[in-house]
């Protein structure tokens, strides 16, 4: 009967861990609030997409070498326990324009903008409407700080070797 009565509170107990697990990754409502005119939801590209696209609310030309950053014209709202970060595109990276990585907590909900760099040897022109940026959700993990005296890295792994230590790429070596 012990044997029995164990294994049900090791079911409980599995149940009541999934059933906490699913509060945190179960999908969420992402709310959204429009700041300007004519601004429209994030939207994904595809379905199967990581982040939506967001939208520049003015026009701006960008010089060589500038940076600066620009409205999108929305505010969200995630759930405590979500962050999101505002990427760039991979077609800007294309032509030299770079959106500098941010991040956001669930408590902000200002305005997105997004810090673009025009890293290209020409002006690029940014239109309203034009996709800028992404936002992606992240889940936030509550972990606890440990100070050691040292790490416990087998030998032969990387270590604190830094950028380009495992090799292959061009100039890092």
């Amino acid at each position: 009967m012990k044997v029995v009565e164990g294994a049900r509170l090791y079911l409980i107990d599995i149940y009541y861990s999934f059933r906490r697990l699913w509060a945190i990754i179960k999908p969420n409502r992402i709310r959204w609030m429009p700041l300007h005119q004519d601004i429209k939801q994030p939207l994904k590209a595809y379905e199967a997409d990581a982040a939506w696209d967001i939208e520049a609310v003015e026009d701006l030309i960008l010089p060589p070498g500038s940076h600066t950053n620009i409205g999108c014209g929305i505010a969200i709202e995630v759930k405590k326990g979500w962050s999101y970060d505002i990427r760039g595109r991979s077609g800007m990276n294309k032509v030299g324009l770079i959106a500098a990585l941010g991040l956001a907590d669930s408590h902000y909900v200002g305005e997105i903008r997004v810090v673009l760099s025009n890293f290209s040897g020409a002006e690029i022109v940014i239109t309203k409407g034009q996709r800028v940026g992404q936002i992606k959700v992240n889940p936030v993990w509550d972990m606890q700080w440990q100070q050691v005296s040292e790490f416990n890295v087998k030998p032969g792994t990387r270590g604190a070797k830094g950028w380009g230590s495992s090799g292959g790429t061009p100039g890092m070596n």
